[in-house]
């Protein structure tokens, strides 16, 4: 079992393992951030289109699905991570509800044209967001969508990304998750 306890916290897959490797390159968000994250965003799941950047394990997406969102698109770079997100899919039966992009933020996003109601971006804690990154992030966000950022404690993300605006912001320990709405599209 990992340190991180890789289950899914609620949904109809509630308490299902998923596999990470234990891999040192992957940081899942642990159990308690995820469950205090999803609890924020219960009314936003059900039925949205997510897009989980940065997906390492396939975990956020996994749980959203699990919750009620309809479809998932991960994109992860790291080989051994795409090799977890698709095991993890298959086992939950799950893969014909997302797509798999290999790629790397930002590069891969511009090649994305659909908008989606959730957007999750978990990089490595030594990478924040950069404002391009953000605004392109921005772009893909449906109106009333939600981007949800987990980043390192010590960093304060800016106020603003493109069409976004931060509303809230939690921290658990060294885990911290920025909330940010779309701002009306001028």
């Amino acid at each position: 079992m990992s340190k991180y306890n890789l289950r899914i916290t609620g949904g109809t897959l509630r308490g299902r393992s998923l596999n990470d490797k234990k891999s040192l390159t992957i940081r899942p968000t642990s159990a308690r951030v995820r469950e205090a994250m999803f609890n924020v965003l219960r009314d936003t799941i059900n039925g949205a289109n997510v897009l989980d950047i940065y997906a390492g394990t396939g975990c956020l997406s996994l749980e959203a699905l699990s919750r009620g969102a309809l479809f998932a698109t991960l994109i992860e770079k790291d080989d051994m991570a795409l090799r977890i997100i698709k095991n993890n899919l298959k086992e939950t039966e799950l893969l014909i509800h997302s797509k798999i992009i290999k790629g790397s933020s930002p590069k891969v996003l511009t090649g994305l044209k659909e908008s989606f109601n959730l957007i999750f971006a978990d990089p490595p804690y030594e990478k924040n967001i950069s404002t391009e990154e953000g605004s392109m992030i921005s772009k893909l966000l449906a109106n009333e969508g939600l981007f949800v950022y987990e980043h390192r404690s010590s960093y304060n993300p800016p106020e603003r990304f493109g069409d976004m605006r931060v509303y809230d912001r939690k921290v658990y320990g060294e885990s911290a998750v920025s909330y940010f709405s779309a701002t009306e599209r001028l």
